[in-house]
């Protein structure tokens, strides 16, 4: 600004240089914006993570089979016990 009151217009003004962010901390940032989140695992760690996800397939698993005799159909002769009687009234 000093440059342009003392010279008046045709002051020379130096272009500003930027350097090009490289792709890698592009993609970092447009990730990290729609909020995909990327953490470095061990060998390890997606071991015990496959495992652990295995794990909770079997149970889930375990607990529909269980679930599945309760909604099975009953015969008639079971539906006819199930309901009361009621007696016959004119």
């Amino acid at each position: 600004m000093n440059e342009i009151y003392k010279n008046g217009s045709n002051a020379n003004i130096m272009p500003l240089k930027f350097t090009a962010p490289s792709m890698a901390s592009v993609l970092e940032q447009l990730n990290i914006i729609n909020g995909i989140l990327f953490i470095p695992l061990s060998q390890k760690d997606l071991e015990s993570l496959k495992a652990e996800v295995q794990r909770r397939q079997q149970l889930q698993e375990s607990f529909r089979s269980s679930d599945q005799p309760e909604t099975e159909e009953k015969t008639p002769e079971e539906e006819d016990r199930s309901q009361p009687t009621h007696p016959n009234t004119p």
